[in-house]
């Protein structure tokens, strides 16, 4: 289990996924340009799901120089294509991802991210967002869509709710 909050050694979790994301690009023959490790790094460090213009932002003070919107979001759709980064369908947001290695993928037409098994637990309250392992749940989806002759090209697995710490200071669901 991941948070996208509170994380005990941001710091170090952080080069270690930065390096686990440079290696995994190197092996596949992929560039990890220095853009798009700045849009990772932004992500591992922020502690919260990020949306595109807080992720402008960020870069702008990073690089010292305003960033366009389609170069930022070309960076998020390379993260988010090789399995770096997802996005967050309910609040439009990004946060990295719990999976370090990029999906086999049989048929190209298919999103990569289709049948993955993380799921997002999201705090209405704050924020918080943790991205659990939910192991054969996608696949057992996929094979569900596949028996009724339906053919996915993404998913999204996200429950909204109310964490213990908000339910602890009285935050309603």
């Amino acid at each position: 289990m991941l948070g996208h909050n509170g994380s005990p050694h941001p710091l170090r979790d952080t080069a270690i996924s930065l390096d686990l994301a440079a290696r995994s690009c190197a092996e596949r023959g992929l560039r990890f340009t220095p853009l798009r490790q700045y849009v990772l790094e932004a992500l591992l460090v922020a502690g919260r799901p990020l949306g595109a213009y807080d992720l402008l932002r960020l870069l702008g003070e990073r690089l010292g120089r305003d960033v366009s919107p389609p170069t930022a979001y070309r960076a998020l759709a390379f993260l988010q294509h090789h399995g770096f980064v997802k996005r967050l369908e309910s609040c439009r947001s990004f946060v990295p991802t719990i999976r370090q290695t990029a999906p086999e993928t049989v048929d190209e037409t298919v999103d990569e991210t289709a049948g993955e098994s993380g799921v997002f637990l999201i705090c209405n309250s704050c924020g918080t967002t943790v991205e659990i392992d939910a192991e054969g749940l996608g696949p057992m989806l996929l094979s569900h869509a596949r028996a009724y002759g339906f053919r996915v090209n993404h998913s999204s697995h996200e429950l909204q709710g109310t964490c213990e710490t908000c339910q602890s200071k009285g935050a309603k669901p």
